[in-house]
């Protein structure tokens, strides 16, 4: 592997890196790095101290040697959770979007946002389209602010002065007073709407899905094209977007939401 390795670019010497130390032993010092990937020991340490800083690897005090780090593991754990919970949350949001015709989606919250891990497709030609992996912010969205509403008071106010609420459309929430107050109408009835704050001519529906730990971290969101969500829609649809969401909290924590 030496010599071969040194023709990496900078990114691919991280990956490789990463890579490495995932594999037996689990645990190399900077020569046994060096020598494997073929380049100088300078060059590696730089690399192996920016890693370390982002808790990605840690370094073992006596014998001085590289392992993956705490940062790895979380992206581990979160990676099995998500897959866990999409695999529990298919079968419901199936029978959820067969009942409305509509995008059903299932987020999650990842730091400072929200983010899409699971949907199934609406069957109409005309329909809301994202990725998996699409981000939310606190102030626009159904997602975004259902998972937002639940948070402590304090991560809340942390967020708020330090986040920029970005207009998105005219119907975006810039005003943290207003976005306060959305949050407690949104605590208050259970379920937030977005009506095309985040996407001209978008609605959205969001509930709140309960842990063991009867804590919000999870939401099930009905989304699609405005035209479609007249107000006998959302009256069929809004119970039944809350007991799906009912009935995934209890299968994933065995408990009824309190919320």
């Amino acid at each position: 592997m030496r010599g071969v390795v040194c023709l990496l670019n900078s990114t691919e010497k991280v990956i490789w890196l990463l890579k490495r130390l995932g594999d037996s032993p689990y645990e190399l010092s900077l020569t046994q790095l060096s020598n494997e990937i073929g380049y100088p020991k300078s060059g590696i340490y730089k690399i192996l101290l920016h890693l370390q800083k982002e808790g990605l690897i840690i370094q073992n005090r006596d014998s001085k040697k590289y392992s993956v780090g705490p940062t790895l593991f979380r992206l581990g754990a979160l990676y099995n959770e998500i897959k866990g919970i999409a695999a529990v949350a298919d079968p419901i949001m199936q029978k959820l979007a067969s009942h409305t015709q509509e995008t059903i989606s299932l987020g999650v919250r990842e730091q400072d946002e929200a983010i899409m891990i699971h949907k199934i497709e609406s069957p109409h030609a005309i329909r809301l389209f994202g990725k998996l992996g699409q981000r939310y912010p606190m102030n626009a969205g159904a997602i975004g602010k259902l998972l937002a509403a639940y948070l402590d008071p304090n991560i809340i106010s942390n967020l708020l002065s330090r986040v920029i609420l970005e207009k998105q459309t005219q119907n975006t929430i810039t005003d943290p007073h207003e976005l306060l107050k959305e949050y407690a109408k949104i605590r208050q009835r259970g379920y937030a709407i977005s009506d095309e704050e985040k996407i001209a001519g978008a609605f959205g529906i969001a509930a709140p899905v309960m842990n063991a730990d009867n804590q919000v971290f999870a939401t099930l969101c009905i989304a699609g094209p405005k035209e479609r969500f007249f107000p006998s829609n959302q009256q069929q649809w809004i119970p039944l977007l809350l007991q799906a969401a009912e009935e995934l909290t209890y299968l994933l924590s065995g408990k009824f939401r309190t919320v």
